[in-house]
């Protein structure tokens, strides 16, 4: 599955999920939505994997676009209390507006700005939907040549945004799909959401 679109907000953006070898369906979500000129991108990784990590997937996927944006560590914490008593999950959640971005993430999800900002942002502990850490919110700089990357653990913790030269130059969906192509694990399913911001001409 994917998707890429150049938005009014001034954002680009693109997105990959892929299941493990074997299955037909993930037990990733993304979902990305914009108003004005704001963008919240939401990836979601259930525990394990096979057709009921994928229903319950597909059900937090229905649930967030219904949302209307909000602050990420609200969206999570909503999220947590929506399917409390499920298998749980991970999650993480970016807002991005003018100059900057707001996130916040719970388990082994990670968010990664490249760029002139580069910097990953250091998670809560815990399992949505079982047991976690208060969500908290976090706001960076993020610039017109800075590069979002979310990303669940079925992509290796060895990707590091350096290996990939010129990275601002690249469209978000080449992007995403050279990190499926060289990080995602066979053994597990695998997504990733890439976001840029429009420069200026």
């Amino acid at each position: 599955m994917e998707a890429v679109e150049l938005l009014m907000s001034g954002f680009e953006y693109a997105w990959r999920v892929r299941p493990m070898s074997g299955e037909q369906f993930a037990g990733d979500a993304c979902w990305i939505v914009e108003h004005g000129s704001r963008l919240q991108a939401t990836l979601v990784d259930v525990l394990g994997h096979g057709p009921q990590a994928a229903e319950l997937a597909e059900k937090v996927h229905g649930w967030l676009k219904r949302r209307p944006l909000v602050e990420p560590g609200a969206l999570l914490r909503d999220m947590h209390r929506q399917f409390k008593g499920s298998r749980g999950m991970v999650a993480a959640s970016a807002l991005l507006d003018d100059d900057s971005l707001i996130c916040s993430a719970v388990g082994n999800i990670v968010i990664r700005i490249a760029g002139q900002h580069a910097r990953q942002h250091v998670n809560q502990d815990g399992v949505i939907g079982y047991i976690m850490a208060e969500p908290k919110d976090a706001r960076y700089p993020f610039a017109a040549r800075d590069v979002l990357i979310m990303h669940s653990d079925g992509l290796s913790s060895r990707f590091e945004p350096e290996l990939f030269p010129g990275m601002d130059e690249r469209s978000c969906g080449d992007i995403a799909e050279a990190l499926m192509q060289r990080y995602a694990r066979s053994t597990d399913d695998a997504s990733c959401v890439v976001v840029k911001r429009q420069a200026c001409s």
